[in-house]
């Protein structure tokens, strides 16, 4: 394999170990929040995500949810920040700054 290769796969191993210490994180705020009515693994995903954007700074990458209510929830976030790339679902965007 050549460096890239072996880089990318790096990468997408990093990543994959990332998002399941995620989900193992969330799914235990669930656990003890079990009292909590209407709380999801799925509510805790949006929430962290959308709090996420809201924080951003600039150099930070974000992929978009698809088209529905999430989407829209991001779009409104994204009012206060300057972004490169397609505001539009699924898409990945950087950004570049804050308003």
């Amino acid at each position: 394999l050549d460096e890239d290769t072996e880089r990318k796969n790096a990468v997408q191993k990093l990543i994959h170990e990332e998002n399941k210490d995620r989900k193992e994180l969330y799914t235990e705020i669930v656990k003890l929040n079990e009292d909590q009515e209407g709380l999801s693994l799925t509510v805790v995903e949006r929430t962290y995500a959308r709090k996420r954007l809201e924080r951003a700074k600039a150099g930070e990458y974000f992929r978009l949810p698809p088209a529905g209510r999430d989407f829209e929830e991001f779009r409104r976030t994204l009012r206060n920040k300057q972004v490169e790339g397609k505001v539009e679902p699924q898409e990945w965007i950087k950004i570049t700054g804050v308003r």
